[in-house]
């Protein structure tokens, strides 16, 4: 597939969604790390084997932000 990017952004929480991300780095290549951005949220990229790019991340809430780490 070419073309095909999928973005997971808060729609889990963040051990859940780290863990997602490990798993396609794990197999693909990452573009950008899991890390926090400038506006408080934790948010990377990822490429997974079959070639879908995933923007994965958490929230902006201090919460959510404990979660990612």
């Amino acid at each position: 597939m070419v073309g095909v990017s999928i973005a997971l952004l808060g729609t889990a929480d963040g051990p859940t969604l780290t863990r997602r991300f490990d798993a396609h780095a794990q197999s693909g290549r990452v573009l950008d790390p899991l890390q926090e951005r400038s506006w408080g949220a934790y948010v990377g990229q990822v490429v997974d084997r079959f070639g879908i790019r995933w923007l994965i991340g958490c929230g902006d809430d201090e919460r959510a932000m404990r979660e990612c780490e």
